[in-house]
């Protein structure tokens, strides 16, 4: 038997196991794979990434919670830190564009209870926010500056940068 005939064979065994696989699957309406069921909870990098996030903001927000209720400026303001936070954090672990965007969705719609809409809008003014010609973008570079420095040393961090990035908000652009 030639080496060709073999390999054909053995790959119409596979085909066959396949199709095997894929009619149970339907027959039994599960998604299973031959090699066990498909875990649904497994651990992603943006799901790793959006826990490191929330504890990190739940230490800004101890400190200046009430502060950024008082004014719209100072809330884009957190919001350009917090982007420029994310940026960080995506780099550091490697995180492509998409994936730090997701999280930065899921930061701002599981984190702060805002709409899919208002969440979108947010990430987006983030993005922009990171550009060079912005108004915001010391902002933003503060936020990647002090995640580093939480990183580094979560349980003796102080945040210092964004008491000058809340000082120095621009005003809202109408």
């Amino acid at each position: 038997m030639s080496r060709r005939r073999v390999q054909g064979h053995k790959q119409i065994k596979l085909l066959g196991y396949l199709i095997f696989c894929t009619s149970y699957r339907s027959r039994a309406g599960v998604a299973m794979w031959p090699f066990g069921k498909k875990k649904h909870n497994r651990e992603t990098p943006e799901k790793r990434a959006l826990a490191v996030l929330s504890k990190y903001v739940n230490r800004l927000l101890d400190d200046y919670s009430d502060e950024l209720d008082q004014s719209e400026d100072k809330r884009l303001a957190f919001f350009a830190f917090l982007f420029g936070s994310v940026s960080a954090l995506a780099m550091r672990e490697g995180l492509k564009p998409p994936q730090a965007h997701a999280v930065a969705l899921a930061l701002f719609n599981k984190g702060f209870g805002l709409s899919p809409e208002e969440s979108t809008s947010f990430a987006q003014f983030g993005i922009d926010a990171t550009g060079r010609d912005s108004p915001w973008a010391p902002a933003a570079h503060a936020g990647m500056e002090e995640f580093l420095a939480w990183k580094a040393d979560p349980s003796g961090f102080t945040p210092t940068r964004l008491r000058g990035v809340l000082d120095k908000a621009p005003p809202h652009p109408d």
